[in-house]
């Protein structure tokens, strides 16, 4: 649902190859004007360059890209543009200066991350709080901080997934499961950490007791992060009735089921995403948190979220943990907009 939709806003996404940061961008689109338009910038070498550099001589695009971004912005004529990490930032900050001077257009240029670039250059730039160590957090008014990942995920949109995806479990393998329904979504190894054997078997018991001592069914999804070994090892033992998928079956991923059809939630600590979307599900989340999982600035994102109690630790599991009202649903990408229009429109 867009918050508003009487001002006819036209937004500008810049992306690149980098599906998750596109994805944020799109997120936070979607609450102001969902016929936005996109412009997917094709890099050259120089791209390689230090963003101070490019700045000074508008370099990193391809010829061809440059011109035909002049002419969407003649024609379209953007109010705001979005853009994420370090590489589009340069050209976000040029798209400000030529369209004042080109068309006399005062574009409010939103810059999601570091943009390793001159902060001046941007109307707000958007920071994880977690990025920062001991709360040295900049004390800028064009910088707002986030607990949590913006992201693509709606209410509408899981609204759909829960009425499409509640028939799928409710008569999987001959009715085998039943509610409640405890969703297990998996994660694993990432490029500073290992998701072990002895995490998989760790987990697997502690989902196990879980869903016994519940009376639950439990709704698992693993992830190629997950590991081969480590998947075979929680699928084998699992002895609770489940619906189990891998990303090799050939099945459509369930994921959004998983988000919108459970009951309660638990999540690896490894994926500060996967954590953020499982907050707009207006479901209990918990967290299977081992400390050899997570990095520093991990463990700072998670610390925030468990004292600020939109988050549980799988070992304070039960399904009647309540959520506090000012605490549901939350959505980063609507907070954003919500942030852009009160400043700017």
């Amino acid at each position: 649902m867009q918050i508003k939709d009487d001002k006819n806003i036209k937004v500008l996404i810049l992306t690149d190859d980098r599906i998750g940061t596109n994805n944020q961008a799109i997120g936070i689109a979607n609450f102001i004007n969902k016929d936005y338009k996109e412009h997917k910038l094709i890099y050259n070498s120089l791209i390689k360059l230090p963003n101070f550099i490019r700045a000074i001589f508008n370099l990193g695009i391809t010829k061809q890209n440059k011109t035909d971004l002049l002419l969407l912005l003649k024609t379209y004529k953007p109010d705001i543009v979005i853009s994420g990490g370090r590489r589009p930032a340069v050209i976000s900050a040029w798209i400000k200066k030529v369209s004042l001077k080109l068309f006399n257009k005062d574009v409010k240029n939103i810059q999601l991350m570091n943009p390793n670039l001159n902060n001046s250059k941007f109307d707000l730039i958007v920071l994880p709080k977690h990025d920062f160590k001991n709360n040295n957090y900049p004390n800028k008014n064009n910088i707002v901080l986030t607990d949590f990942a913006p992201h693509k995920l709606t209410s509408d949109f899981l609204n759909e997934q829960k009425i499409k995806w509640s028939k799928f479990f409710e008569n999987y393998n001959n009715k085998l499961l039943h509610r409640p329904y405890i969703s297990v979504i998996i994660g694993g190894s990432t490029k500073s950490t290992k998701f072990t054997n002895e995490m998989a078997y760790d987990l697997a018991n502690k989902i196990n007791t879980i869903s016994k001592d519940n009376n639950a069914s439990l709704l698992i999804s693993t992830s190629r992060r997950t590991g081969d070994n480590q998947t075979k090892i929680i699928k084998d033992n699992i002895t609770q009735p489940n619906y189990f998928y891998t990303p090799t079956d050939k099945d459509e991923n369930p994921i959004f089921g998983l988000y919108s059809c459970a009951d309660a939630i638990i999540l690896t600590s490894e994926s500060i995403s996967m954590i953020s979307e499982a907050l707009s599900s207006n479901i209990p989340v918990f967290v299977y948190d081992n400390d050899n999982l997570t990095t520093q600035k991990h463990k700072r994102f998670l610390k925030n979220l468990y004292d600020k109690g939109y988050i549980n630790n799988i070992t304070d599991f039960t399904l009647t943990k309540k959520i506090n009202n000012e605490k549901k649903a939350i959505n980063s990408s609507e907070l954003i907009a919500k942030e852009i229009l009160n400043r700017f429109f």
